[in-house]
């Protein structure tokens, strides 16, 4: 199912009321999941907004719905959005983002305008597929670097499974455990990794070395 990450931050309410009916067209659309989150004074330092838990949710939606401030939607201002992805018939104050890049929206009123823009950043997605089980403290297990939380499937080059983790259980680095180590053969392995929370699959393989 996909899922669409409504943030927003509103100091008077205004912008709540337009996030609210954003999400509320979001779920019209059969099959479609909705998150909406709230920014707040805390979460902006420096100028700079940080939030790891909204941060998650991003990193886990398929689309991230940027809008105008709503204490700016004057009557008569003319839109354009530009960026990944976008054309010109995304003239409205809301754009679901779906890639990575720079987003800039262009406000028109008459002769004046005004411009704006935000950029996303995609999260790392690593795996890195060498494992040296000798307890020297690098590359002792399979390392990850993905957004959310994730299952973990080995399989031998034969096929069979050979370890699981729970569901969406996995933490980088602790396959295989240190007691399994020790009898685990140099080999090919092969992994799936599964993130419960939308289904999302990656396969490789990794190398075992000793």
């Amino acid at each position: 199912m996909p899922t669409v990450a409504v943030v927003y931050f509103s100091a008077q309410g205004h912008t709540q009321q337009l996030a609210e009916a954003v999400a509320e067209g979001a779920r019209s659309v059969p099959g479609t999941a909705v998150e909406v989150h709230r920014i707040v004074g805390e979460d902006i330092q420096n100028g700079r907004w940080k939030n790891p838990v909204i941060t998650a949710a991003l990193t886990a939606a398929d689309a991230i719905v940027l809008r105008a401030r709503a204490d700016s939607l004057a009557t008569g201002l003319r839109w354009q959005w530009a960026g990944p992805g976008t054309t010109a018939a995304d003239t409205l104050p809301t754009l679901a983002a779906r890639q990575a890049g720079t987003y800039r929206l262009t406000a028109r009123l008459g002769a004046c305008f005004s411009t704006d823009s935000v950029t996303l950043r995609a999260a790392p997605c690593t795996v890195y597929n060498v494992v040296t089980p000798n307890a020297d403290g690098r590359n002792d297990g399979l390392t990850v670097e993905l957004p959310g939380q994730w299952t973990l499937e080995v399989y031998s080059r034969w096929g069979r499974r050979v370890w699981a983790s729970a569901p969406g259980g996995y933490e980088s680095g602790t396959w295989p455990t240190a007691a399994e180590a020790a009898d685990l053969p140099a080999s090919t392995y092969f992994y799936h990794l599964t993130r419960p929370a939308d289904g999302r699959r990656l396969r490789g393989w990794v190398q075992v070395v000793r």
